[in-house]
């Protein structure tokens, strides 16, 4: 565990910042605003004060915008993403948060590591070209050029504590479930 200045220990992982080190992941995503899929903006804080437990914030490619959100849901199949999935084309909560991004950070030895990880298990390379075959057509432009160079980040709350941060280093650096 190290501290963010959550007042407990978290679990970090991944490669944050000098300066996302000292930054309260959920006092920070308390202060951002997003915007449903419907374009209707909501403040994050009311998010968790309804209970969200675990934000994930991805990687944009170009889903920043909701609109966009909506085609990626259409494109993948991903039933009632309108409810659960929320679009920062404003790049709000990745500032406030601190993630990972510029093209220094697009080609660094953890994402190698993390492929050949990833590819070297048995039925990893069927999965993988499951998973290219649905991205091949889906080519989104982002809001800001910037933030198609940003990565994402896992954080885990209860209640007030911040239990666990993760900041993707770099393109394919997310954090594994299976690793939890």
């Amino acid at each position: 565990g190290s501290d963010c200045g959550c007042g407990s220990a978290t679990t970090i992982s991944g490669s944050p910042s000098d300066q996302a080190r000292l930054i309260n992941p959920k006092e920070a995503l308390s202060k951002s605003n997003v915007y449903r899929l419907d374009s209707s903006p909501v403040s994050v804080s009311n998010l968790l004060a309804d209970g969200v437990n675990l934000v994930v914030l991805t990687r944009s490619f170009g889903i920043g915008k909701p609109e966009i959100g909506l085609e990626l849901c259409d494109h993948l199949g991903i039933d009632n993403g309108i409810e659960y999935i929320y679009a920062d084309p404003e790049n709000d909560c990745y500032s406030k948060l601190a993630l990972n991004s510029g093209w220094n950070t697009m080609i660094r030895p953890a994402t190698a590591f993390r492929f050949k990880d990833r590819f070297s298990q048995p039925g990893s390379m069927k999965s993988l070209f499951e998973v290219l075959g649905k991205w091949k057509d889906a080519v989104y432009i982002p809001p800001k050029i910037e933030q198609s160079t940003n990565h994402g980040g896992t954080f885990i709350f209860r209640n007030d504590e911040v239990l666990f941060a993760h900041y993707d280093e770099s393109p394919g650096t997310h954090f594994d479930p299976n690793e939890a």
